[in-house]
Formats: structure tokens, C-alpha cells, sequence
């Protein structure tokens, strides 16, 4: 295992533009493969390609195709350079030791990379021998926002400038979560032009605050930008891998899990608890059911439409009513995704709710999950 971070590594803002992204000779010419078969090359950034090395240099050390604490490591490692992509997408192809088949090797990636990697707006490959194996990594995200810097250890009682550019392109609308250390959320109000928003907050106490921009384009809120940021606090030295502890639970017996794990975590926020309603249930099941059978994900049906009018269609009349959808290889692992984000977790601790309905889905070896809560 390799040794811990320092914590002084830590970059000391988040975002901000940097020079063309480093490749050795063969992860050039395998860069080179992969932009003749894609014809939407994505921008080699910096922060990206140095992730990818080091989670192949890793793979190639440990000699494992796959990493159960991947996508931990690489959001932590990302991170710790001042990266703030979260909606990263991995993939990872193997290859003999001795091979030089950089053609095969970009094939696979292509692959198992699918249509999110040929429309990708930045993107990181990192390529790696050992002894076990050969790995490339390549990591892709499109971006709708470009951070303005944001510090990354501010003090008590400093303001925090929070600053969003929109893409070119790009028309949405920008939302701003903080979440502080006792882990309370709050909407941050926004100011600035339709192009850039503006945001401000301070932190009262020390310690891990987290801050999450979302844009809407259209298809419901989805997390661009997700930071720590540590206030009067150190860093912490190692990523917190989620253990695979129930990746083969039945689709009733994940949420139940899912279940449990929300009233774990109101219990933990002392908010009151969230009865079950079948009526939800059934309409969070349709929901997962519809993103796994038509290949889509997000808060928008392309056919029943949001939430407020799925729960129109189904006659079911609720006073306030709010949305997660996640996906992942286990019910834990949805969980500790959905209370990671700032904007889900307030759902979920939300005192304002009084029921919740869950639906579970398969999608090839991962699981949908669609969470519904609801006053009356």
C-alpha cells in the first residue's frame, strides 16, 4: 500500500486555468488512437491527466483490473491537486506487459468508455506496466462550468468568494449547497450576470465545510463541482474508501437498505423519521425501472417529465416534494454518494419531510435508485 499524503500537498485553491496536461511517448501515441477513433477530441487538462497516471501506476502495482475504492481514491487525489470535477467517469482497460497493441488497447477503452466518453468536454489518460499487468486509465467529464479559484482553507469568519463562469454553450441555471461540519445544509443565495454566478459564504466554525454547484439544463439539477474546503483544519492524508458490503442485495433487500440508512442518518441529525408510502414507492420504482430500461439518467423522464408531474400523472397530491436518483454498484455506496452532495443530503435530513418512497432497478452490474420525499 502506498505511503499516506502529507497533508500540505493539499492545493491551496480549487480551479483556475493551467497549461496542457503532461502524456509520456506511449500515452501520447495512445492518446493519438483514441482522438482518430473520436471524433469530439476532448482537452487534455492537467489535473485529470496526473490522476490517471497515478490510478494506473496503482492498478499496475496492485495488479487489479479493478479497484473497488477507485472512484474514492481518484475523487481525493483530484481534489488534493485543486481539481473539482465530480462527475468523472473511469475507464479502465487492461493489457499484457509486454504488449504494444496501442491500437487494441484504445479499442477497449473506446468500448467500455460509451457515448459519455465521445462527447466529453475534458479528459485524462495515465498508462502503466507492471509485473501483473498493464492498465490505462482514461477519466472524461463535460463540463458546463468553468470554477473561478476558490480558496481551500479560508478562516473563521472569512468570506469565501464563490465564482461560475457558463461554459460556452451552456444555459442553465447555477444553484450553490454549503454544508458544514455538523452537517447542516443551506442553499447560499446567488448574485452576478446570466453568464457567471456569484456566490458567497462564511464559515462560522473550523473544520471540513463542503461546498456543491449545480446546473440545470434543463434535465433537473445535476452536481458539476463538489469541494472541500478546511477551514482553520487540516486536510485529511488518506481518501475513505466505501467497502463493497452489499453490492449483491436483491433489488426489495437494497431498499430496505436504502431505508435504513436514511433513518440512520435523520436519527443522526435528530430530525423525526420518514414513514414508507407504497404510492411513492411504486413511483420511485417506475422512475428507476424507465432509467435503466431506456438508458437515460437523471430527474427528467423523457416521456412522464419531472417529478411534479409524475406525481400528477400517478393522482398522488403533495404539499412540498423533492428528488435524489443515483447509481452505483451497491446500496451503500448510493448512499454515501447521496449524503456526500450537499444538495441530496438536504433531502434526506430534510425536517420538513414526513414520507419517502424508494425504487430500486438494475442496470447491467450496477443499481438505479430513485428516492421521493414528500410532505402532505
Amino acid at each position: 500500500m502506498r505511503p499516506q499524503v502529507a497533508a500540505s500537498s493539499w492545493a491551496k485553491s480549487y480551479g483556475g486555468g493551467l497549461e496542457a496536461g503532461s502524456l509520456s511517448a506511449e500515452e501520447r501515441q495512445l492518446w493519438e488512437r483514441l482522438e482518430a477513433k473520436n471524433d469530439k477530441a476532448c482537452a487534455a487538462e492537467p489535473r485529470l491527466v496526473a490522476v490517471a497516471k497515478e490510478h494506473a501506476e496503482l492498478l499496475a502495482e496492485e495488479g487489479r483490473p479493478k479497484d473497488s475504492g477507485g472512484l474514492d481514491r481518484i475523487r481525493y487525489n483530484l481534489m488534493r491537486r485543486g481539481g473539482y470535477d465530480y462527475r468523472i467517469s473511469t475507464v479502465v482497460a487492461r493489457f499484457a506487459p509486454d504488449s504494444r497493441d496501442l491500437d487494441g488497447v484504445a479499442e477497449a477503452l473506446m468500448a467500455r468508455g460509451g457515448e459519455g466518453a465521445m462527447g466529453a468536454s475534458h479528459c485524462g489518460l495515465g498508462a502503466a506496466r507492471g509485473t501483473k499487468g498493464g492498465f490505462a486509465v482514461w477519466l472524461h467529464t463535460t463540463r458546463s462550468l468553468e470554477l473561478l479559484p476558490v480558496t481551500a482553507r479560508p478562516g473563521v469568519f472569512e468570506d469565501v468568494s464563490i465564482g461560475a463562469r457558463l461554459r460556452p454553450g451552456a444555459g442553465g441555471i447555477v444553484q450553490a449547497f454549503w454544508a458544514t461540519p455538523d452537517g447542516r445544509v443551506r442553499e447560499l443565495a446567488r448574485s452576478g450576470s446570466a453568464r457567471e454566478a456569484r456566490f458567497v459564504a462564511r464559515p462560522q466554525r473550523p473544520g471540513r465545510h463542503e461546498l456543491e454547484l449545480t446546473f440545470n439544463a434543463g434535465r433537473g439539477p445535476e452536481t458539476e463541482v463538489l469541494v472541500w474546503l478546511f477551514v482553520d483544519s487540516e486536510p485529511p492524508d488518506r481518501p475513505v474508501v466505501t467497502p463493497r458490503v452489499d453490492a449483491l442485495l436483491s433489488v426489495p433487500e437494497a431498499e430496505g437498505a436504502l431505508y435504513r440508512y436514511i433513518e440512520n442518518a435523520r436519527r443522526r441529525a435528530g430530525v423525526g423519521r420518514l414513514r414508507r408510502d407504497p404510492r411513492l414507492d411504486a413511483l420511485a420504482r417506475r422512475h428507476s425501472e424507465n432509467m435503466a430500461d431506456k438508458e437515460y439518467f437523471g430527474h427528467v423522464d423523457p416521456f412522464k417529465g419531472a417529478l411534479r408531474a409524475r406525481l400528477a400523472r400517478a393522482g398522488i397530491d403533495v404539499e412540498k416534494a423533492a428528488e435524489n436518483v443515483a447509481q452505483s454498484r451497491s446500496a451503500l455506496r448510493i448512499h454515501r454518494n447521496l449524503m456526500g452532495s450537499p444538495s441530496h443530503r438536504i433531502h434526506i435530513v430534510g425536517p420538513e419531510f414526513t414520507h419517502v418512497g424508494i425504487g430500486v432497478a438494475r442496470s447491467k452490474d450496477e443499481l438505479v435508485a430513485t428516492e421521493i420525499f414528500a410532505r402532505w
